[in-house]
């Protein structure tokens, strides 16, 4: 038994050796890239810079002024060769440990940051809870071997866009749990209730969208379309009777609140 735990470990190695190899080759060949277009871009710049000096040396500052035309031509042509993306450094996770609990022939796998975040998908949305003047959920990511995935806070953004009431997005902010790793808290002002699309970015690749229903909340003055009921403390559910009556159950502290078609007890 034990012998066969080391060859699986040393299989694995040899494995995930071969894998992180090949996403170092690819990060060098991307950085070798960067270098070639900056170098090219440096030895343009320094020819024009040879340019001005040489018009400085055999002419006056007049006959200068007077070919500042072709200079800014000179420059405008120099500038449009430069792909600023090609300068722009990736520094994105450049590979993560995916492991598989469901087999035992290996230890885990190496793979690309893009194509693993491509694979991911929002799994689970908890439930609405009120938050001051906001709301609350939750929320986690699914990795191509269903389990919960975890990112660096930092590399994670979502915003809710109402459905069907313009696409103006609902800004959030998300924070984690000590308790629930992988779990993220999502916390926004919406100022609509109804179904929302939740958008969740992780670095640069975008997830597939998700639905969220967002009640009327009688915490929040702005979706509350007739008036807010302060008298109520923490509702927990609601229901409405044959004759038009609102029963509320508060949890606080334990009641059933009855309220007329006027929203009065």
């Amino acid at each position: 038994m034990v012998e066969e735990m080391v060859n699986v470990l040393r299989q694995s190695e040899r494995k995930l050796t071969e894998q992180a190899k090949r996403v170092t080759d690819a990060k060098l060949k991307v950085l070798s890239e960067q270098i070639k277009s900056a170098e090219k871009s440096l030895s343009l710049l320094d020819d024009v810079e040879d340019y001005v000096e040489q018009s400085l040396k055999t002419g006056s500052p007049q006959q200068v002024l007077r070919s500042k035309k072709q200079m800014m031509e000179r420059m405008s042509e120099v500038t449009a060769q430069i792909n600023v993306e090609e300068l722009h450094p990736k520094e994105k996770a450049d590979f993560a440990f995916s492991k598989d609990i469901r087999s035992l022939h290996h230890i885990g796998d190496i793979i690309s940051s893009t194509t693993a975040l491509q694979q991911c998908r929002v799994k689970k949305i908890g439930r609405i809870t009120p938050a001051h003047n906001a709301v609350s959920f939750s929320l986690s990511m699914e990795a191509p071997d269903s389990s919960l995935s975890s990112f660096p806070l930092s590399s994670l953004r979502c915003s809710l866009v109402p459905v069907g009431k313009g696409d103006q997005p609902i800004h959030t902010t998300v924070t984690t749990t000590s308790t629930d790793p992988g779990v993220y808290r999502i916390q926004c002002n919406p100022s609509t209730h109804g179904t929302h699309t939740v958008k969740v970015q992780i670095y640069n690749v975008h997830l597939e969208d998700t639905s969220l229903v967002i009640p009327i909340n009688p915490y929040l003055d702005n979706i509350t379309p007739v008036r807010t009921i302060t008298e109520l403390n923490h509702p927990m559910e609601v229901a409405v009777s044959d004759d038009n009556c609102v029963i509320i159950t508060e949890w606080e502290h334990h009641f059933i609140t009855v309220l007329d078609r006027e929203g009065k007890k």
